[in-house]
């Protein structure tokens, strides 16, 4: 890996935060939102698409391990309100499912 590689990936991890299902529902919304598969690294996998990796991209692409939501999956998220990874790419929203989980206030 080359020091700018380095130094891009370095950047991206520093860069991740959590989101929940209400907070990204906006991006879903304007067709920004784009899922990355548990199995892929997701910082990893943020770098291939901000260094615009064609190849790599198209195959993740291709075998669904990046993809926009469905609305069986945002049916999901909404109901079990999963805690989210998430890295701007301007104008794309990535996220990854956790297995975070917020500790809610009882009423």
């Amino acid at each position: 890996m080359s020091e700018q590689d380095k130094s891009l990936k370095e950047k991206l991890s520093k860069d991740v935060d959590i989101a929940d299902w209400k907070m990204l529902h906006f991006h879903f919304v304007r067709d920004n939102l784009f899922i990355i598969h548990e199995t892929l690294d997701f910082v990893d996998t943020c770098v291939s698409v901000a260094k615009n990796e064609q190849g790599t991209v198209d195959r993740y692409i291709k075998e669904e391990l990046i993809k926009r939501p469905d609305g069986l999956e945002v049916e999901k998220w909404h109901k079990e309100k999963p805690i989210f990874k998430c890295l701007v790419i301007s104008p794309f929203v990535f996220v990854q499912v956790t297995d975070l989980k917020l500790k809610r206030k009882e009423d």
